[in-house]
């Protein structure tokens, strides 16, 4: 029998396997093809959309040559357009004032360099005055006789007609003074030639006398706190700072500008770049006018563009290029979703442009790109349509799993019947069989008279009883689970207290320990709560834990059964010094056919219902089973049902 009823079990869960497998195969199959349909559609719409927005920014990206091209044009022709008839210093200062670029350089029409202004050396011509200057200088580096040199040159300052004699004479005053270490008569001087009256006196560098005298004291003096020291450099840098006639050669004023600077760091001179870049450019050897469009100057980071009439070439850093340029393209491109860009095309880049062409014959050094901002955003051009199919797809899924679920439980559903039915029969047929084989064998031998004594008719009178007694509560057991699973099972709750539901069960059942060789105790504790529950279905309860103590009691035959009150519950307990329960088999006995001992020999009986209809009932009430066990010493199973408020 046992052999059969494994081989039952092997059948039926190879038969659920292979259902739960198909219904798999059902469930997957139909998704798998969706989601590609659906990854399919998703990527087509993808590229359809990528397709429109290249389409769109392509025909953005090829309008831009022109247009840069007309921007820079422009700035060509506010070049040209500051007026020719001035001097080329302040022509300088006014491209720089309006920011048309980062510096300039001028020519005359005849190609000839205005700007930077260059020095130009000149021999001085000391006339009659020779033999005076002769001595003044002996008295000076000869005998050191600093004083009186001052006075000669002195002399010579006031009796030359040269304004450039007679400024390098002045010069050459206060550099005696500044030797004999006569502050006050350098101060004197120096105040008194800032009227203006040799601003236009050069030595033979051509460099203007004046601004080399002030800062020459300047470097004397080195006492910011001198009244004078702050007019001698508030002077001196206007006077750098003057773009008017006579005309400070380039070299000269960016020199001063550089030892300013060095005395009062925080002197700002608005030129300094512009005559910085200029200068930069005059030592690239680049004298004359280049080619046509932006060209670079060597490898020193500075553009020039080129006036188309060849006078004037703007200076531009490439920073400056770059950042107009671009400022000028996102203005003028409607898109935001993504960025056009103007590079260098030997510029490495760290992303791949989605688009890339010429920036035209003006910049022939540069391109145009066109770069996504976002990584996402043709997914977020296509999102809608996209949401469409996979929201459908999701429907279609979630659709396909209920069906598959539904189906599931149903077949669940019909196994679980099928195995119940399965289970049913090979118990019954187990335990039916041994009853009534030994009533038959009783009343055989009772009709044919096969005793020896009167007595044994008695025996086995008792015998027939009690196996009827055993037959009569299988059939119960069964009956009731069958009514429980069917839902037929009705329940007529009331007011119970508990010591009557326990001494019931303890009458019903104490001959029957008491025959078997039993310690069988009640223990009920005084004066109860009552609870709402159904009498006799609560009696069963306590009649199958105490059967089951009774058919799984060995050597120790001890049986307890109590009731107590314990944290708003009322505990009905039955415990037992039986073989006990591992802790494996403590979650299944409460499930139906399940028994402890599923051997043949087993000295237990029953069909495994006893302890699910426990559960059944008791679930009914509202309490919890708690199953405490260790094998071979015994079990305790106590039920919890709350007290009634």
């Amino acid at each position: 029998m046992t052999l059969f009823f494994n081989n039952t079990g092997l059948y039926q869960k190879r038969r659920m396997w292979t259902i739960v497998v198909m219904l798999l195969l059902v469930v997957i199959v139909p998704t798998v093809c969706l989601l590609w349909f659906v990854s399919e559609a998703v990527r087509n719409e993808r590229m359809a959309v990528r397709q429109k927005l290249t389409d769109l920014y392509q025909s953005q990206l090829e309008n831009l040559p022109s247009l840069i091209h007309k921007f820079w044009e422009q700035r060509i022709d506010d070049l040209s357009g500051i007026s020719p008839d001035i001097n080329s210093s302040e022509r300088f200062i006014k491209i720089i004032e309006k920011g048309i670029s980062d510096s300039v350089i001028i020519y005359s029409k005849e190609g000839n360099l205005l700007y930077p202004i260059e020095a130009e050396p000149m021999a001085p011509d000391f006339g009659d005055l020779s033999d005076e200057w002769n001595h003044a200088e002996h008295l000076e580096l000869r005998e050191r006789n600093y004083i009186s040199a001052a006075v000669e040159y002195a002399v010579i300052a006031k009796r030359s007609e040269d304004i450039n004699i007679s400024g390098k004479a002045v010069q050459s005053q206060v550099r005696c003074y500044n030797k004999a270490g006569k502050k006050d008569e350098i101060n004197k001087l120096i105040l008194g030639v800032m009227n203006g009256k040799y601003d236009a006196a050069r030595d033979k560098n051509g460099r203007l006398i004046i601004p080399d005298i002030l800062l020459f004291s300047l470097q004397s003096i080195n006492d910011s706190t001198d009244p004078v020291f702050q007019i001698m450099l508030e002077g001196l840098v206007s006077r750098v700072k003057d773009y008017s006639p006579p005309l400070m050669p380039s070299s000269q004023r960016l020199f001063l500008m550089n030892a300013l600077k060095k005395i009062q760091d925080d002197i700002e001179f608005p030129t300094y770049e512009a005559e910085s870049l200029a200068s930069i450019y005059s030592q690239s050897q680049l004298i004359q006018p280049g080619k046509y469009g932006l060209s670079k100057i060597s490898e020193s980071g500075i553009w020039r563009i080129v006036s188309s009439d060849q006078t004037v070439i703007a200076l531009f850093k490439l920073n400056r290029i770059e950042r107009e340029t671009q400022a000028f393209i996102n203005k003028n491109v409607l898109n935001t979703d993504a960025r056009f860009l103007f590079v260098l095309k030997d510029k490495e880049k760290d992303f791949k442009p989605l688009l890339s062409t010429k920036a035209g014959d003006y910049f022939l050094e540069w391109e145009l790109i066109v770069q996504v901002k976002d990584d996402d955003l043709f997914m977020a051009a296509s999102e809608k349509q996209i949401s469409l199919y996979i929201w459908t797809a999701l429907l279609i899924i979630v659709g396909i799993l209920i069906l598959a679920i539904i189906t599931t439980r149903f077949f669940v559903h019909q196994m679980s019947l099928t195995r119940i039915k399965n289970d049913l029969i090979t118990t019954v047929s187990h335990e039916l069989k041994t009853p009534l084989a030994s009533i038959r064998l009783l009343v055989d031998t009772l009709m044919e008279g096969r005793y020896k004594d009167e007595n044994l008719v008695k025996d086995y009178i008792e015998l027939i009883a009690k196996e009827n007694d055993r037959l009569t509560r299988l059939v119960e057991n069964f009956l009731t689970f069958s009514r429980i699973e069917d839902n037929r099972q009705t329940f007529n709750f009331k007011i119970v207290e508990p010591g009557n539901l326990v001494r019931s069960a303890y009458e019903t059942l104490k001959h029957r320990f008491e025959s078997g060789g039993f310690s069988f105790e009640l223990k009920v504790q005084d004066e109860l709560p009552n609870i709402i529950a159904d009498y006799d279905a609560f009696v069963m309860v306590l009649l199958n834990l105490l059967d089951n103590a009774y058919h799984y009691s060995d050597i120790v035959k001890s049986v307890v059964l109590s009731a107590y009150q314990e944290n708003g519950n009322i505990c009905f307990e039955v415990s037992d010094k039986g073989i006990g329960i591992s802790v494996d088999q403590r979650g299944k006995i409460l499930k139906p056919f399940y028994q402890v001992d599923q051997t043949l020999s087993r000295k237990g009986s029953g069909f495994g219902l006893g302890l699910s209809i426990v559960k059944s009932i008791v679930d009914v009430h509202h309490g919890s089973i708690e199953i405490k066990s260790e094998p071979g010493k015994g079990s305790v199973f106590t039920i919890k049902v709350p007290v009634t408020k």
